[in-house]
């Protein structure tokens, strides 16, 4: 064998191995299985870039094989195709499905891969409690009335469980929304708009939409439960009903991301409020309610309705921004005047231009100046990032040309990690959650109907 030849086969270095482990992992999951690569370790793309075996990096292998043995065991995988949730039936099989459904891979109960499964109706889920209600629908907490035996179970066993009517300890937030109702309305497209936008999101500040369900009479949204409840609730738990500015700060950088995100997908979310930010169970936030949302043009950060000839969006009017107000064409700006607004609520427990009546609110949200009361204190780039934010001409507004670059250069988020936000630790953890069974009967707001 040639010198070089045998130095070359007993210095083949573990890094090659990597991909090859990936490609054996994904061949074994499934054709339509691929790794995320966002969560593959910073420092195996480090390794990637400087090899060992370069003479100017060096680095002891055996602790590195550890870590990579540690980390392939807790790499997941995203499945490339909607995923169905897996409902049994009577005789444990499953027929093809008619409802779309993404499965909520967090739970043993579902599969991220690509199934099959029977169609799931209203009559599948048992709803508890009214967890709130909007414009258009309310949100109940649901879950699946039979829980899918594991898949170790034989079919006796499944039968058996399905007899004693097995609960699901999965739980959803079902939005509800009576097709009769909408038309009456002409709400219709909102709820449509809503379902389409959800439908796009992958983001891990936005839901993630699991299930629609279209009924004759009912129009059915499942997306993910929040335990933490919303942030307008929690604000009212807080000494003098405020937040700290670390908590402000915390809360105010996930929307900012997360507004970045619906921008560059040319959403405008125009909607943005505390009670619609909800706390999910490791603290971190998630926007809800998008069904004043608008889909807009993809090809900027910054989209813009060229012109809206419809009156005032029937949104919290001391939300609004002056250009809804006035009936003016408007875009993504829109939502960084209600950042402003949203982060003075957080920090006052009020909101900057409200007025004795509705009336008097939008003529305040139009013509007067903002002023910041003198109590509590708040540091002074808070202060000035807020005024940034509510400029009343859009075009001078912070964001509205650069978008959300602009803001998060802001002084107030000086040491924010924007890249490592979520391993950022929360200002509050909601405690477990402990589900209660709340029958239908004892549960006046339960739409038993639906059944």
């Amino acid at each position: 064998m040639h010198p070089t030849q045998h130095k070359f086969s007993h210095n083949i270095s573990p890094f090659y191995l990597f991909p090859f482990i990936c490609i054996l992992i994904v061949t074994v999951m499934g054709p339509n299985t691929k790794p995320d690569p966002s969560i593959i370790p910073f420092k195996y793309q480090i390794h990637f870039l400087f090899h060992p075996s370069l003479s100017f990096f060096s680095l002891s292998m055996e602790p590195f094989l550890d870590d990579l043995a540690d980390d392939l065991q807790s790499l997941s995988f995203t499945s490339t195709s909607t995923a169905t949730i897996n409902r049994s039936t009577s005789s444990g099989s499953a027929s093809n499905s008619g409802s779309s459904s993404l499965a909520p891979s967090a739970h043993g109960s579902f599969s991220s891969k690509t199934t099959r499964s029977g169609s799931l109706s209203l009559a599948d889920l048992r709803f508890s409690i009214r967890l709130g209600s909007g414009d258009i629908g309310s949100v109940y907490l649901a879950e699946l009335k039979s829980q899918p035996p594991p898949p170790d179970t034989n079919a006796a066993d499944a039968n058996n469980n399905n007899n004693k009517g097995s609960k699901s300890d999965v739980v959803f937030a079902a939005k509800v929304m009576d097709k009769k109702e909408l038309a009456s309305r002409s709400k219709e497209g909102r709820a449509r708009t809503e379902m389409e936008i959800l439908e796009l999101l992958d983001h891990p500040f936005l839901p993630s939409l699991y299930a629609v369900i279209d009924s004759p009479k009912w129009f059915c949204l499942l997306t993910e439960f929040c335990p933490g409840g919303d942030l307008h609730v929690l604000r009212q738990r807080q000494p003098l009903k405020c937040f700290p500015d670390s908590a402000v700060r915390f809360y105010a950088s996930e929307v900012v991301v997360a507004l970045e995100y619906l921008h560059m997908m040319g959403i405008v979310y125009r909607d943005l409020k505390p009670e619609n930010v909800l706390v999910r169970s490791d603290g971190h936030i998630m926007l809800t309610d998008f069904d004043l949302s608008l889909k807009c043009d993809e090809s900027t950060s910054t989209p813009h309705i060229v012109s809206d000839q419809k009156p005032p969006v029937p949104g919290t009017h001391e939300y609004l921004a002056p250009e809804i107000v006035s009936g003016e064409g408007h875009g993504s700006p829109v939502d960084w005047w209600t950042l402003g607004i949203f982060m003075y609520e957080l920090f006052y427990g009020v909101t900057p231009f409200k007025g004795v009546d509705h009336e008097l609110t939008l003529a305040n949200i139009v013509a007067r100046a903002l002023e910041f009361p003198k109590e509590p204190m708040i540091p002074a780039a808070a202060k000035d990032l807020i005024s940034q934010l509510l400029v009343k001409d859009p075009p001078r507004r912070l964001g509205s040309t650069m978008g959300a670059s602009a803001i998060k250069h802001h002084p107030f988020f000086q040491g924010v990690n924007w890249a490592l936000l979520r391993c950022t630790t929360p200002p509050y953890v909601p405690p477990p959650f402990s589900k209660e069974v709340v029958s239908d009967e004892s549960c006046p707001e339960t739409p038993v109907e639906y059944y």
